[in-house]
């Protein structure tokens, strides 16, 4: 029973990215009451460069139409020259490519060179057919997003009518350079593969240089693929959880929250954990003392895992005792009773008062005057 008394360019290698328990107890309140007897009662790579190198220059700007804009609008379309071996007809190159969805001459996919960065996505075994264009000042280049639920070998491979460079980009924006790429001449099949970590990253694709004009009606389109296996796919693995005892204290209203966070004492998964939920999260007075809280952890494949936690609510709030001073008068006998309500003023808690005290409730012709008496009141 508690008392108491009354708060990033990889310039050189030959490139630069363009532009770059407790315990609970009883509380108690006393205050002093004067009781009179009287005797009668609260990004940004660039995307626009000029230049002569096959290497893309760190020059920074956002990509603009250029002043001869191409004139139509192309049908993205398979490039895939019948003099290249396609290879295994596992690679993603031989599957019927997605068409971009940006138009020649548009810019929709420019990824960190925009001002709101945007980028198209793209999925493991998906080949995708595009366009771009060069006005010697000015170059397109295509970004396309994709996610790892876990660390994987991922290469990206590309086919384009002019030169062509192709590779992975880590996110987010402002991307700082390549994680690596490659290099292809015109008609020229390339790849590049690169062991990534769990995350988001860019698959990225555009010419090689400033130097080579390319037309919207000319020899612009490219085709690239992304493949890999990413090692969370038909994940059956349930995560750990892993659950902490804690102790809440209640607030001045008599109630207490949680979230599933608060009972987390480390949880894994061996791809990835997607949410947190605890089976009980508001407390109130009635829930003082030991709460069993069930932790339940999700991954991203929905396996579930649970572990349980003791949440301890404690009543740490001391009450407010209001006292009023008050006259008695003797009786016949020269006697007088009183009750510690008599000089309970509105004393209040957080939780509820199970109990009031006076020191003393007797009076006598030997306490006639001003009398001192205490007044304690007590929750549970």
């Amino acid at each position: 029973m508690k008392k108491s008394l009354l708060f990033l360019s990889l310039f050189f290698l030959g490139i630069a990215l363009w532009g770059q328990n407790g315990r609970f107890e009883n509380n108690t309140t006393a205050k002093n009451s004067t009781i009179n007897v009287p005797s009668t009662g609260n990004i940004n790579p660039a995307h626009q460069g000029s230049g002569t190198t096959h290497f893309p220059v760190s020059i920074t700007g956002i990509k603009t139409v250029p002043a001869n804009p191409p004139s139509a609008a192309v049908v993205k379309t398979s490039v895939k020259n019948p003099s290249v071996t396609p290879g295994s007809t596992s690679n993603p190159m031989d599957n019927p490519p997605t068409p971009e969805s940006e138009a020649c001459g548009a810019d929709l996919n420019g990824g960190c060179n925009m001002t709101i960065p945007a980028f198209e996505p793209i999925a493991f075994g998906e080949s995708i057919a595009g366009t771009s264009w060069c006005d010697l000042s000015t170059r397109d280049t295509d970004w396309f997003i994709f996610t790892l639920t876990s660390g994987s070998t991922v290469t990206l491979t590309g086919q384009a009518e002019f030169p062509f460079t192709i590779g992975f980009i880590a996110a987010p924006c402002p991307a700082i350079s390549f994680i690596d790429y490659t290099f292809g001449a015109a008609g020229e099949t390339k790849s590049v593969t690169v062991a990534l970590a769990a995350g988001t990253y860019y698959a990225w694709v555009g010419p090689s240089s400033w130097s080579t004009y390319i037309d919207c009606s000319g020899s612009n389109t490219y085709q690239i693929s992304l493949s890999g296996t990413d090692e969370c796919t038909g994940d059956v693995t349930p995560p750990v959880a892993i659950a902490k005892n804690i102790s809440v204290p209640l607030n001045a209203a008599g109630t207490a929250s949680i979230t599933a966070a608060d009972i987390d004492n480390g949880s894994t998964d061996n791809c990835a954990i997607a949410s947190r939920a605890a089976s009980k999260t508001a407390f109130a007075c009635a829930d003082k003392g030991p709460n069993n809280v069930t932790l339940t952890v999700t991954d991203l494949s929905g396996n579930t895992a649970t572990a349980n936690s003791v949440v301890t609510v404690v009543d740490a709030i001391n009450p407010v005792a209001i006292v009023k001073n008050i006259s008695i008068t003797l009786n016949t006998l020269g006697m007088a009773t009183i009750t510690a309500a008599d000089i309970d003023n509105g004393s209040t808690d957080n939780c509820a008062i199970t109990s009031r005290a006076a020191s003393k409730t007797t009076f006598a012709c030997a306490d006639l005057g001003a009398n001192t008496v205490k007044l304690t009141v007590s929750d549970a």
